[in-house]
């Protein structure tokens, strides 16, 4: 039985992959800011792996426009990026986004950096590289939005 898909991941990934292949600019693209052709190819390779790992198609559109969103912010090459170039990014997310998207981009591009040095086999892995080990969720209890059954009525 097929399964429904009433969010179309499909239509999506087909879209996020088509920004990747030209480098981060269409047509159809509303952020003019182009990515290394070098940053895309290892968003897709790495998007790819993600599918072997039989991460659900949700998940890997969502990660691999992260990721995008990430490269834009970076401007330069993951190979020659520094701890410093990784904390202003991760100060321009907390900036831009709300705290539960930022979050997600944090530890989206922690696991693909890891990845990204340490090849294929990073998950068997313990260790981070330095220049994101010091990347953390950054929500807490206190972040998170309890709703009470008062609330609700």
């Amino acid at each position: 039985m097929k399964k429904i898909d009433i969010h179309r991941f499909d239509k999506r990934m087909e879209s996020t992959l088509e920004i990747l292949r030209s480098c981060g600019v269409t047509k159809r693209t509303t952020v003019k800011h182009p990515i290394s052709k070098g940053n895309a190819e290892a968003i897709i390779k790495y998007g790819t792996i993600r599918s072997l790992q039989g991460k659900e198609l949700s998940t890997r559109c969502t990660d691999l426009y992260q990721l995008l969103t990430c490269a834009r912010i970076l401007d330069k090459d993951f190979g020659h990026c520094t701890k410093e170039d990784f904390i202003s990014m991760v100060e321009t997310l907390d900036q831009r986004y709300s705290k539960w998207r930022a979050s997600k981009s944090r530890m989206t591009f922690k696991w693909f950096y890891k990845w990204f040095r340490q090849g294929d086999n990073y998950m068997d892995i313990d260790i981070f590289p330095t220049e994101v080990a010091w990347m953390r969720r950054g929500m807490g209890k206190r972040d998170m939005v309890s709703v009470q059954r008062a609330d609700c009525w």
